[in-house]
């Protein structure tokens, strides 16, 4: 007790020493507190209050003299001025108690003062934290902040350490760690931000670790995150697949979607975001028919949007199916599963019947046929597309066709060409649009110059007699183009007609008649007379001299006639020479040597004459002369020869040669079906002999 009395007494016997010397010295307290595991300080004031300059030197002894520090030991100070010095303690961790520090003040003057002090070593806390953000409550993807006030209530700077006990990875410091000054404080702003997956309560501690004095601070929170980003998502019924998302007058479906086979169509769905935050939600089908062209939507709170999948399916694709639509939100990660029945039915098939070949030509409108036949069960408006060059064309490109019937198109073809050639031409039908093609067909396009396209080939006798009576003369025209033809006629003359218009295939060839009806007051004579055919602005004429007579007599009459049936007679004329031949070769071949045997076998001669024939063979006796050949032979020549003049005479070179190309291959056949009979006939009695003998 008497050594505690000591302390102030002597204390106080020193500030009265250092009134009356030299210099002064003071200490701000009798008594220093410390903590433990921390660095403090104190200081002393030494004031020169001689004339003169001084130096002064401090000690520090005692036994709390080993954790002090003394900032400097030796300085100088001119007469009237003070200085302050330093003393920093440094507490072990494991040291706590009362220790006793001396400190000795000399000057080289020679006076010297002293004076002693109690330190204090303990535990104390240097931290002060709080928060006025206990709670919170969020929703997933979202990110929640806490607020957190650090005040260093200690005696020295302090370096601090926040850590979090729960949810650590997801959760970042506007700084870590914190250095304050004793008595200093700042804010530190915590923001956890979970996943869009983590969902529920947390209770979160943020724990302050003094790194000096060891001493640790926490700071307890809540945070609740809620499953908050709900959505809705309602289907409706089917649109074009080429309307925009913003123009779909949305209609709520409900019920299987009934589609037609091979239909293109779009089926729209309307999702509503019904939290309080913009999310993005992405889309997935699960079906190989229907696509999503745009797969995720942004929405704003409680926003609604459209989108829309495409339903393509095949043309084969007919029956119930179902697919699902998978729409999850990039928020919360929430995913609702739709399903989407559709029944689809054989609405679309087409067939197109169209020439595989044709013939365009050139500056010409051409025309060709397409018929369309509807085999589905819907009524469909059908479109037509070309592949093929921009000179081709449709009339009608969209005809409307009931289901089970059928309708015509023609495409019109106008090229403008000077040279031929060949190309490929490609017609699709689809169904408005709705549809990929339901058939197609191709053709081969040949491109034929205006002049050879349809070039007529006219046959006529270029001088004709008449008489006042009507008479009709033969014109045969023939088609020696590449492609059909229709061909305006007419005559130049008012006393002559003909037909106004005939049509003719490539290489079909008819003849029509040119009548002429002369009235009395024509006088005799010759008169020119031209017929025409004209197809577009191809023109073919023919002159004919027309010679008027009074009566034309017999031969004029019988040339006008022979011209006219000029293809009649030559099939009878046809038709006689082979009955003459027929019969000549089975006179020859069969009824004469019939005969001959015949009479042999009466006589009994048959054998021997037989003998006989063959040894006049290998004599080889030279064949007389036969009275009877030659006089056919000399017949046959009469009959070619009249038959060569009557082709002159009456100008049927060019009819005979018509005849013979149009009528060749019925000639050819004739000749072979005749000696297939006659074959027959020969040898129909050796046949007969050969069965028998069997």
């Amino acid at each position: 007790m008497k050594s505690k009395l000591c302390i102030p007494i002597i204390f106080l016997a020193l500030f009265s020493i250092a009134v009356s010397a030299s210099f002064e010295a003071s200490a701000q307290s009798a008594s220093i507190g410390v903590c433990q595991c921390s660095s403090q300080s104190d200081a002393i004031t030494i004031t020169n209050t001689g004339v003169f300059g001084e130096s002064f030197t401090i000690t520090e002894t005692g036994s709390a003299a080993v954790y002090v520090t003394t900032i400097p030991e030796t300085f100088e100070l001119e007469p009237g001025k003070s200085r302050q010095v330093y003393r920093y303690f440094n507490t072990p961790c494991d040291f706590s108690g009362a220790l006793e520090l001396k400190t000795a003040i000399a000057a080289a003057s020679g006076e010297a003062k002293e004076f002693v002090q109690q330190v204090n070593a303990g535990i104390c806390s240097n931290i002060d934290a709080i928060t006025g953000d206990y709670s919170r409550t969020v929703c997933p993807c979202t990110p929640a902040s806490y607020n957190i006030t650090l005040a260093n209530t200690g005696f020295g700077m302090e370096t601090y350490f926040i850590g979090v006990n729960r949810l650590s990875e997801y959760t970042g410091l506007t700084e870590n760690p914190v250095n304050l000054n004793a008595g200093q404080s700042r804010v530190i702003v915590a923001t956890v931000n979970p996943p869009c997956e983590v969902f529920g309560r947390y209770e979160l501690d943020f724990t302050i670790t003094a790194a000096q004095s060891n001493v640790v601070a926490t700071v307890p929170v809540n945070l609740n995150i809620e499953p908050c980003y709900g959505f809705d998502v309602s289907f409706g019924n089917p649109v074009s697949e080429d309307i925009q998302p913003s123009s779909v007058p949305f209609v709520p479906h409900t019920g299987p979607y009934r589609m037609c086979n091979g239909e293109k169509s779009a089926i729209p769905f309307l999702i509503k975001n019904n939290a309080e935050v913009s999310n993005l939600f992405n889309v997935k089908v699960n079906s190989p028919l229907a696509s999503i062209p745009a797969s995720q939507v942004y929405l704003e709170p409680k926003q609604e949007g459209i989108m829309l999948m495409q339903y393509r399916p095949s043309l084969s694709t007919v029956g119930n199916f179902t697919f699902t639509v998978d729409i999850t939100s990039a928020r919360g990660l929430i995913t609702k599963t739709y399903q989407v029945n559709v029944e689809s039915d054989f609405c679309y098939d087409a067939n197109l019947v169209m020439e595989e070949e044709n013939v365009a030509c050139c500056y010409i409108t051409t025309e060709l046929p397409l018929k369309i036949e509807n085999r589905g069960s819907k009524t469909a408006d059908f479109r037509i597309s070309l592949d093929a060059p921009d000179y081709v064309r449709v009339k009608d490109d969209s005809p409307r066709i009931a289901a089970g019937n059928s309708s015509n198109a023609t495409l019109e073809i106008f090229p403008q060409c000077e040279k031929a050639g060949e190309g490929s031409l490609f017609v699709n039908i689809s169904a408005d649009g709705k549809t990929d093609a339901l058939d197609y067909g191709e053709t081969e396009l040949t491109l034929v110059p205006k002049d050879k396209c349809f070039p007529l080939e006219i046959g006529s006798a270029s001088s004709v007699i008449v008489d006042y009576t009507q008479n009709i003369i033969p014109v045969s025209i023939k088609n020696t183009g590449s492609r059909e033809a229709t061909y305006s006629v007419s005559v130049d003359q008012d006393f002559a007609n003909i037909v106004d218009e005939i049509t003719l295939r490539p290489g079909q060839k008819e003849v029509v008649g040119l009548v002429t009806e002369i009235g009395s007051e024509i006088a005799e004579g010759s008169y020119p007379v031209k017929v025409s055919f004209s197809s577009g602005d191809l023109v073919y004429s023919k002159d004919i001299t027309i010679k008027l007579q009074e009566n034309k007599g017999f031969f004029g009459s019988l040339n006008n006639w022979v011209r006219y049936y000029s293809y009649y007679l030559m099939a009878g004329f046809g038709v006689l020479i082979l009955s003459l031949i027929c019969l000549f070769a089975y006179w020859t071949l069969v009824w004469r040597k019939k005969r001959k045997i015949k009479e042999l076998k009466k006589a009994g001669l048959y054998i021997e004459e037989k003998k006989e024939a063959k040894k006049e063979v290998k004599k080889k006796k030279k064949p007389q002369f036969n009275w009877k050949i030659a006089g056919i032979a000399a017949l046959a020549v009469i009959i070619l020869a009249g038959a060569s003049f009557s082709v002159y005479y009456f100008g049927l070179l060019s009819p005979i040669k018509d005849f013979f190309s149009i009528y060749g291959y019925y000639i050819i056949g004739g000749i072979a079906i005749l000696a297939v009979i006659i074959g027959i006939i020969h040898f129909k009695d050796s046949a007969v002999k050969l069965f028998r003998k069997k």
